[in-house]
């Protein structure tokens, strides 16, 4: 049976979208064909310990395990530790897929990205979250959308998210509600949005969203062990960046990683837009 490593950050993509990993669960994969098809998996800790890696391209992002092997656009295999200690990750081109376009939100999903908000939230309670806006903008006052509020504090503006609102709009319209509350929340004087690392679910359903949109992408990253920032700017027309890698390095410490088993061989997993090789040969 294959079977690939994953980080217990890894995120997945099912049907309703982008998803952390659970221990039985049917996700989407690219098939012999190149089709998309969804297929149930097995996953389960691992017994070792390993390190966690961060790995980027020009298309996506995402955490993975030293374990890890990533298919490259040739077909060949790369296991994370071998790109992060040779540091070539800029030679290597990755098939990717982020256009998502086709999925239905579920609330797990809603839920699971309103909860991961609480991680920068200034002030959160389990009805409400607090965010700190990126800039201070006048701009940031004119609101219309129905699931947030801005509030201004001294030289600072706050988007306050509701839990309700916010689960039903994004189930209703996940590609605007996600680029909405990022323009409010994530952008800068440039207009870029800026994320952090670990805003890197959120960061992904906001790079669907803006594929969906047809929306061209331009994805930077300023990597560094303790903290990585992505930067997401619009281009205004669809660009293609062939998958060229731009960053990957360990973060501190290790984990127990999980692996995740499935039955067809000629079938690989996606996650974080990555598609997953199997560990065996």
């Amino acid at each position: 049976m294959p079977c690939a490593t994953l980080s217990t950050k890894s995120t997945l993509l099912t049907a309703h979208g982008w998803s952390k990993a659970k221990s039985q669960i049917e996700i989407l994969g690219i098939d012999r064909h190149g089709k998309l098809v969804s297929a149930p998996v097995d996953i389960a800790p691992s017994p070792r310990p390993a390190r966690i890696a961060f790995l980027a391209s020009k298309d996506s992002f995402g955490y993975f395990s030293a374990g890890t092997r990533i298919l490259d656009s040739t077909g060949a295999t790369r296991f994370l530790s071998s790109l992060v200690e040779s540091g070539d990750v800029s030679n290597v081109r990755f098939e990717t897929v982020t256009e998502i376009g086709n999925i239905a939100p579920s609330t797990h999903c809603a839920s699971a990205l309103w909860t991961s908000f609480g991680n920068f939230a200034a002030v959160k309670s389990p009805t409400t979250a607090i965010l700190r806006c990126r800039t201070p903008n006048k701009k940031l006052s004119h609101n219309v959308e129905s699931f947030l509020s801005m509030r201004r504090l001294g030289q600072h503006y706050y988007s306050i998210v509701t839990r309700e609102t916010f689960v039903a709009a994004f189930c209703r319209d996940w590609s605007h509600t996600s680029d909405a509350l990022a323009a409010k929340w994530l952008s800068t004087s440039e207009g870029t949005l800026e994320f952090h690392r670990d805003q890197f679910l959120f960061a992904l359903w906001v790079l669907s969203a803006r594929k969906r949109q047809n929306e061209g992408v331009k994805l930077q990253f300023e990597a560094r062990q303790f903290t990585t920032r992505i930067f997401m700017a619009s281009t205004g027309a669809p660009t293609l960046s062939g998958g060229a890698g731009a960053s990957c390095l360990y973060l501190v410490g290790e984990e127990k990683p999980l692996e995740i088993r499935w039955n067809e061989r000629s079938w690989n997993p996606i996650s974080s837009g990555f598609l997953l090789a199997s560990n065996q040969a």
